[in-house]
């Protein structure tokens, strides 16, 4: 009876949680706003290079450098095609990033990962299989639907979405909290269970390698969108690799996403709280380029 309650509040607490943080990131956004990244190429071109070519790379490498069983491998390798995670908003705005540029990255985000996981998958996991439809429904209407619905209401009722982010932030904060707290207390034992396998030592090696990948990757842009690209990439989408194991799947890769979870989270909030205290004095550093270059420029009119 317990046990069964606190699924319930795991799965309540999940689609609160994933719905509310894309909603909420949509309400903070005009649909004008939302598409300028998607008009620059190569930012374009850096999401889906770092997406799905750096990070299943660099899984591929930890999986070749870390010894550990075949199941907590193809858990790795499975997010390695996943970029993105729905909690993306969250950090980005606990960074003080680029809201436009996160909407952009996770609209190229789960396009992406459509195409790719179905013909990624039989390669990794030989003994599970993947659908374009199985991967696009936890995408579409867990985060597509909330982030474009979000945008919609801000475009159009802009004073009422400032109102409704007020409230939907207050229920997702409260959603957050009770669901990181379910994925311990469900999967304690096998989080235990895993100790000595490596599996912990692998995350611990892939997610710091992502961000900077991801960092590095996006040289000479804004630094509010370098920290967007950087905690895109080391965020991953746990719920398309969850849904693709699903009951098929051998209990240890469920454990690797649990372990990735566990990871990814505490690593991007802490990201996050580097790049925030680097966002002043990054602002500061283009104000005063831009105060020097008005009297040179002031000059050269004259």
């Amino acid at each position: 009876m317990i046990s069964e309650f606190i699924k319930a509040a795991f799965t309540i607490s999940l689609v609160i949680f994933m719905i509310g943080s894309l909603s909420a990131m949509g309400l903070q956004l005009r649909f004008a706003d939302a598409i300028v990244p998607l008009k620059n190429a190569r930012f374009v071109l850096i999401t889906l290079l770092s997406g799905f070519l750096i990070g299943p790379t660099l899984g591929y490498l930890v999986v070749l450098v870390v010894p550990m069983e075949r199941h907590y491998a193809v858990g790795l390798l499975l997010l390695s095609m996943a970029p993105a995670a729905p909690f993306l908003p969250l950090v980005v705005k606990k960074a003080n990033g680029n809201l436009a540029a996160a909407a952009g990255l996770m609209l190229l985000a789960s396009v992406g990962t459509i195409v790719v996981m179905p013909f990624g998958v039989p390669l990794v996991a030989p003994g599970l299989s993947a659908s374009a439809w199985s991967i696009a429904k936890p995408l579409i209407f867990l985060v597509l639907a909330p982030l474009a619905l979000g945008i919609f209401i801000k475009s159009m009722w802009a004073d009422c979405a400032d109102h409704i982010y007020r409230f939907v932030n207050s229920i997702t904060s409260i959603a957050t909290v009770l669901f990181l707290a379910m994925v311990l207390i469900l999967n304690f034992k096998s989080f235990l269970g895993s100790v000595g396998s490596h599996a912990l030592l692998a995350q611990l090696l892939y997610v710091p390698a992502l961000a900077v990948a991801g960092y590095l990757s996006a040289v000479g842009m804004p630094e509010t969108k370098r920290s967007v690209m950087s905690l895109g990439m080391c965020t991953r989408n746990i719920g398309v690799g969850a849904a693709i194991v699903g009951a098929q799947g051998d209990q240890r890769t469920m454990v690797m996403l649990v372990i990735a979870t566990l990871v990814t989270v505490a690593f991007s909030f802490a990201a996050a709280s580097w790049f925030a205290r680097r966002a002043p004095s990054a602002l500061a550093g283009q104000s005063q380029r831009t105060d020097e270059g008005r009297p040179k420029r002031i000059a050269e009119s004259r």
